[in-house]
């Protein structure tokens, strides 16, 4: 079950998640919010958030569907029935429009003050 059409963006940040109803909410407002807010600066690019949900038995779908609600335009969610992050990663992936795709944890153990220099590099290594 995918909520919100892959759109033509620069990055797809996906966030695999499992069981994570305490933490998701918090961190996908906290990545968005710095993405919104350096859009000028450190993350110049278009981006979608993507939740990929991957079988989760506690409200994390629920939460999901929410955030998905609240801001269409910048955060998809994806309910997949088997477990599994490299299967969600996969499923995320190959679904996307974007140019460039990567993940983040749910508890957002990369610091989100380093997407831009995360992100920024792929677009110079490709050919014009």
């Amino acid at each position: 079950v995918g909520l919100g059409d892959p759109r033509q963006v620069d990055v797809d940040i996906v966030i695999p998640v499992y069981n994570e109803q305490d933490a998701l909410e918090a961190s996908v407002l906290a990545l968005c919010s710095h993405l919104y807010e350096t859009r000028d600066d450190t993350s110049p690019f278009t981006w979608n958030v993507v939740i990929a949900d991957n079988a989760s038995t506690d409200a994390t779908w629920a939460i999901a569907r929410t955030l998905h609600d609240r801001w269409p335009h910048n955060i998809r969610a994806l309910h997949i029935d088997r477990k599994g992050r490299g299967f969600a990663l996969k499923v995320s992936w190959l679904s996307s429009k974007a140019t460039v795709v990567a993940y983040m944890d749910a508890d957002l153990s990369t610091d989100i003050r380093h997407t831009g220099q995360l992100v920024l590099p792929c677009f110079w290594a490709m050919p014009t």
